[in-house]
């Protein structure tokens, strides 16, 4: 897109998904990316073909670190740290089931990074989606049975946009449509 309108700016917002719904609300954003469980029945999506897979971040020195795979029964007593999205930690507590009860919640927050830094300090495990990142003494876990995420571009039903957001739209629909066609 960049190169075919290389006169457009972008502002980026980076934040959990309900910090995103507010900023489309209140206009100050066209456009979302969005991790779910999200409620989206207010917006037009755009469904990316794309599945974010959960695990867990532990320090490098804990004996989860060399592990697989965590179950719920590896993460019972254990102390957590999640997202403080409501949606979230309803999908958490479906995944533990029956352990549900046991969960351990130390801390909770809005951002990824300052999470797997509390992981890393000690503080907890920290439960979440794969991050493209790299943070030292701290190890990715995928969770058994396994648990996805999907991905959305959101905006407003009744929203016009501007021309370059138009054909910034435009051109998503083809990239994901081509992805579809193609995957891999």
């Amino acid at each position: 897109f960049q190169r075919t309108y290389p006169q457009v700016r972008y502002e980026l917002y980076s934040g959990d998904s309900d910090g995103i719904k507010e900023r489309i609300e209140r206009g100050l954003l066209d456009l979302g990316l969005m991790v779910e469980p999200v409620e989206i029945s207010r917006y037009e999506i755009l469904r990316l073909p794309v599945r974010e897979r959960w695990g867990v971040f532990v320090r490098e020195d804990s004996p989860l670190a060399a592990r697989e795979r965590v179950t719920p029964e590896d993460l019972v007593n254990v102390p957590l740290i999640f997202s403080a999205r409501e949606r979230m930690q309803q999908e958490i507590v479906r995944w533990f089931g029956p352990r549900a009860e046991q969960i351990r919640l130390a801390a909770s927050g809005n951002l990824p990074y300052n999470l797997t830094q509390l992981c890393r300090q000690g503080l907890g495990v920290f439960l979440s989606i794969e991050l493209d990142q790299s943070c030292p003494g701290v190890r990715f876990v995928p969770l058994s049975p396994a648990l996805e995420s999907g991905t959305v571009l959101a905006w407003k039903k009744t929203e016009t946009f501007s021309p370059a957001t138009d054909a910034f739209l435009q051109f998503a629909q083809k990239y994901v449509d081509r992805m579809t066609d193609h995957p891999g």
